[in-house]
């Protein structure tokens, strides 16, 4: 099957670059970015805001439940001109704790022999700072829809309405 993409890209990027395997967790996602700094295609967003955390984690919570839980049907014409079809989901989930709060956000598509590839778009770390402010640390891949969606992550922590990522590539 082709697939035409930048996620597909990337993914072989990563595999070349150190032949590890994806990240499974916020935790993985952190030390895969840390062990590449710089590279083009792991940046980090790093901002403070000036709005207390648990308003921030809050406003970010409620923002990825409404736009980040998404079903995508996709349909791509095969080398053999037949069209595939199928379905990518992006499933974010929120840890939080009185002094840090993490979103990460999975992109599940189908692989190969019927199992599924599960590839870490974005994790965001929140914590308190000084002055009722909020640290915001937003770890993405460099290419849509995760960079995207590390923007308006990021707009979110400053309670702007920018409404949800366009989640199609």
């Amino acid at each position: 099957m082709k697939r035409q993409g930048t996620a597909w890209i990337m993914l072989i990027a990563v595999a070349l670059a150190g032949c590890a395997p994806m990240p499974e967790d916020a935790q993985g996602m952190r030390k895969m970015w840390n062990g590449h700094p710089g590279q083009k295609y792991y940046p980090q967003l790093h901002t403070e805001v000036d709005l207390p955390y648990e308003k921030v984690v809050q406003h970010v919570k409620r923002m990825a439940h409404q736009c980040l839980e998404v079903t995508r049907n996709v349909s791509e014409k095969t080398d053999d001109g037949a069209t595939a079809h199928w379905q990518d989901v992006y499933t974010p989930t929120m840890a939080i704790t009185r002094r840090k709060s993490e979103l990460f956000l999975v992109e599940t598509m189908p692989g190969n022999a019927g199992s599924e590839q599960h590839i870490p778009l974005i994790t965001a770390d929140f914590t308190p700072a000084a002055g009722n402010r909020t640290k915001v640390v937003i770890y993405h891949l460099a290419f849509d829809p995760s960079l995207r969606t590390a923007h308006a992550i990021a707009a979110w922590a400053e309670a702007k309405d920018v409404g949800c990522p366009d989640m199609n590539r």
